[in-house]
């Protein structure tokens, strides 16, 4: 989609949703084309301003990808947060689902992943903001995220329903195998019945790996 706007209507544009609607743009293009393929003239063009106007905004592309990161790493932060742990299976089951649809609405998130993962220097923006995705489970803005897992991991465990379990390890997995699902998908948002599909697929890849 391509919004052209006069010059009136630029003028008119608050600068905070320019903003956005450059972060919009932004992570529809790494869904699709990965981290590689962002480009500031692609989302000027879209937007319909002239690529030195995205200055106004962003310092460059390496500030396009920070903001993204950061957002990505909020999104990642809320999950898992449930007020009790009376039944662990079912609140992890719970979480997965819930995380398996964060990660099928902004298939960005897969692709931000990926690339952190696959090479040593990792994603720039990302791994300065966080520390780094290898290290999760022990500092950051992620650290909460991870803690609430590792107790229902734990709980599960004291209770015999779980086997015991590194968190960092069971993020990896729930991470890992849920990334590849979603990168086969091509970065389009999949329809509802294929999110249950995946909810349900990645449901039973997590307690085939935490029960005994």
């Amino acid at each position: 989609m391509r919004f052209a706007l006069s010059h009136t209507g630029l003028q008119a544009r608050p600068r905070g949703r320019t903003r956005r609607l450059a972060l919009e743009i932004a992570e529809r293009i790494v869904a699709v084309e990965g981290v590689g393929g962002l480009r500031l003239k692609k989302i000027a063009d879209e937007i319909g301003i002239q690529t030195p106007s995205l200055y106004k905004h962003f310092d460059g592309r390496e500030a396009i990808l920070r903001a993204l990161s950061e957002k990505y790493v909020a999104d990642l932060a809320t999950q898992f947060d449930f007020d009790e742990l009376s039944d662990p299976q079912e609140v992890l089951i719970r979480g997965v689902r819930s995380i398996v649809e964060l990660y099928a609405l902004h298939p960005a998130w897969t692709r931000l992943q990926m690339r952190d993962y696959s090479s040593a220097e990792g994603v720039e923006a990302l791994s300065r903001y966080t520390g780094g995705l290898e290290k999760v489970a022990t500092e950051g803005p992620l650290k909460g995220f991870a803690t609430r897992v590792r107790e229902i991991l734990q709980e599960g465990a004291r209770i015999g329903v779980f086997r015991e379990v590194f968190v960092a390890d069971f993020i990896n997995v729930l991470l890992g195998s849920l990334s590849f699902k979603i990168v086969w998908l091509g970065g389009k948002v999949p329809p509802k019945k294929e999110i249950e599909r995946l909810q349900d697929m990645m449901e039973d890849v997590v307690l085939r790996f935490v029960r005994p």
